[in-house]
């Protein structure tokens, strides 16, 4: 069941917004971009899903990758983020690395995607 809801974007924030109403997470994310006090953030997301952080940290970024194996949250996130970039490809592949190398972030961000890994 919960496979249902990981592949479907809308049921998946419906479903998060049900789980996390206070979002409590995201605020400390916010917190922690405020303070660290970055004035070029490069962001990889591993795992971005609908990239929520970014409805969060949106304003501390000034180039961001996001990585997913799911084309329904990437389409949706190319949609929304018209200033960043995603990708689509498998990260438990490890030869995927490639692809992502030359960007050089100064922040790796991963949240909520360890169901997704061996």
């Amino acid at each position: 069941m919960i496979d249902f809801f990981l592949r479907n974007p809308k049921l998946y924030r419906f479903y998060q917004r049900i789980v996390r109403k206070k979002s409590h997470e995201y605020n400390f994310f916010k917190f922690f971009f405020r303070k660290i006090n970055l004035k070029k953030i490069r962001m990889l997301d591993l795992c971005c899903g609908d990239s929520y952080i970014l409805e969060y940290i949106n304003e501390y970024i000034e180039d961001y990758l996001g990585v997913d194996n799911n084309e329904k949250y990437l389409a949706q996130c190319t949609k929304r983020w018209k200033k960043y970039k995603f990708l689509k490809l498998n990260i438990e592949d490890k030869k995927n690395i490639e692809n992502f190398i030359n960007f050089k972030p100064n922040i790796i961000f991963m949240n909520g995607a360890i169901h997704h890994l061996d």
